[in-house]
């Protein structure tokens, strides 16, 4: 009877071992997903604030070309460099407002 009741025993502990093994397994890999996946989303929002970043030199560097063609008798315009840095501030809060939402 004691023995009976021991490997009853035994046999509950194993499975109950073994479930417990297999969600450990299961949520291990839950969160490695899940740190991947917000990996992937950070290389990508970085990557892209790096896009906007050269958009945004090109364009300045655009603007010192033309003022260096002239050499420099014509400077832009204030309403000029207020749109330009406006149309770049622009950008970068709808890239941070697309970011956040993500």
């Amino acid at each position: 009877m004691f023995g009976t009741l021991t490997k009853a025993t035994r046999t509950e502990v194993d499975q109950r071992q073994r479930w417990e093994a297999e969600w450990r397994s299961r949520f291990d890999d839950f969160n490695r997903q899940h740190r991947e996946m917000e990996d992937a989303l950070k290389r990508k929002h970085v990557s892209e604030l790096k896009g906007l970043q050269d958009d945004i030199q090109k364009s300045i560097k655009r603007v010192a070309l033309e003022v260096q063609k002239t050499r420099g008798q014509t400077a832009p315009s204030p309403r000029t460099m207020t749109k330009i840095s406006e149309n770049n501030m622009e950008r970068l809060v709808s890239l941070y407002h697309k970011h956040g939402q993500e």
